[in-house]
């Protein structure tokens, strides 16, 4: 049947998606109320509405969804990177093993900080230890629930774990507009004028256009093969984005931003009298200073270290020397690896660079205007929407032109 598997997939997508929307709306026995701001304010509490959801979302048993995942998976794939660099390298399996159970502690610390703000409903005498621990262990199943619900979309469905991302973004990027038209109808200036709102989505839309820009352009380094005819080599080709690293930072540094925001949150509340830890906790807010430098700073060193994930210029030409391919005027080796070292780090301090500035002079436009407007997400959350739109098409693209051969046997 024409387009058979395409369909399939899309009705398998579909399926899970109903299964995780059902998930965020099914709240957890023990909590009487939604979560209260003590934890998240203003912009972190935006912030994490992006990543987890609304307050009812993040009293559901899909509260902490895929954010233990993520941060796990980017401090795993970091120093995957510097024990390449070290010679030593781990299995994909073993790698996969290791984010699963630092994802665990993740979701255990997860749901211990975001408990304590849960109005807890007693169900065994007048204790509210045991409500807890229920709330805590069923907020890590969830979120190990939705883990599996996007590995199996990966085997079976379209856009593999980030489709689940993209529905998160799109359920909340309503409530960011809605919540910017109604800053415009109680503001005649500021964060919340029409101008300011005007200004914000050029921003985003020139986002949404650099994003394209970059997905779609490459360098191609010309490659000598040893073992292909001399007429075919020049197809042959190594291709380097402009974006190695795609929209993966701007995913996971909203999840790892939380850990250092989290971490001074205990901090002050185990030492209350320290005027320092006092300062990191109240100042790491997106919608200060302090805490917009140390968000850019974390996308700058995410993007650059991820490009080179995806690109390890020492792997890529040790198999090059293996199989006796090399650059066309570069010699095989350490010039082969120089040579692909200063490209993947060009391009991904480029690609840093320009994302930072449209995601940080939103940022920093609130910071001056002294809003804690949602406005400020408005740029990132459409260059992420972008960037995984383009990279499903082209998956469906893929698939539709596999439907159209017919199988051998």
């Amino acid at each position: 049947m024409k387009y058979q598997r395409l369909h399939g997939k899309l009705l398998y997508s579909a399926m899970l998606l109903v299964i995780y929307i059902l998930g965020k709306n099914i709240p957890i026995p023990w909590v009487g109320v939604a979560v209260d701001d003590a934890v998240s304010d203003g912009a972190v509490s935006s912030l994490m509405q992006f990543i987890i959801g609304n307050s009812r979302d993040q009293v559901s048993v899909f509260a902490l969804g895929l954010t233990p995942w993520m941060t796990a998976s980017i401090i795993i794939q970091l120093s995957t990177l510097s024990q390449r660099g070290a010679g030593r390298r781990g299995s994909s399996a073993s790698i996969q093993k290791t984010i699963r159970y630092l994802a665990l502690v993740f979701a255990a610390a997860y749901a211990w900080v975001r408990s304590a703000s849960m109005d807890l409903i007693p169900f065994y005498g007048d204790s509210l230890v045991l409500s807890r621990l229920a709330v805590i262990l069923t907020m890590m199943a969830g979120s190990f629930a939705v883990l599996w619900l996007g590995e199996q979309n990966c085997l079976r469905g379209i856009g593999g774990l980030t489709l689940i991302i993209l529905i998160d973004i799109i359920r909340n990027f309503t409530r960011i507009f809605s919540s910017a038209i109604s800053d415009i109808r109680t503001a005649e200036d500021g964060a919340g004028s029409p101008a300011a709102l005007l200004l914000i989505i050029l921003i985003g839309v020139a986002g949404i256009m650099m994003m394209i820009l970059f997905e779609n352009s490459e360098i191609r380094l010309p490659v000598q093969r040893v073992m292909i005819d001399s007429e075919m080599e020049g197809d042959n080709y190594i291709a380097i984005k402009l974006n190695p690293a795609g929209t993966q930072p701007m995913m996971y540094v909203m999840a790892f931003y939380l850990v250092p925001y989290y971490l001074f949150y205990v901090l002050a509340m185990l030492f209350p009298e320290s005027a320092r830890i006092g300062y990191l906790s109240e100042n790491m807010t997106i919608n200060h200073p302090f805490g917009a430098v140390v968000y850019l700073a974390m996308f700058i060193f995410i993007t650059i270290s991820l490009a080179y994930v995806q690109i390890n210029p020492s792997d890529l030409s040790e198999q090059m020397r293996q199989r006796g391919d090399c650059i066309v005027g570069i010699a095989p080796g350490r010039d082969t690896e120089h040579c692909l070292n200063r490209i993947v780090r060009r391009h991904g301090i480029l690609s840093a660079v320009v994302q930072s500035l449209f995601i940080g002079i939103p940022m920093m436009l609130c910071i001056v205007w002294t809003s804690e407007s949602n406005l400020f997400m408005l740029p990132m959350l459409l260059m992420i929407i972008a960037g995984i739109m383009q990279n499903i098409s082209i998956e469906i693209r893929v698939i539709h032109r596999l439907d159209h051969y017919n199988p051998v046997l």
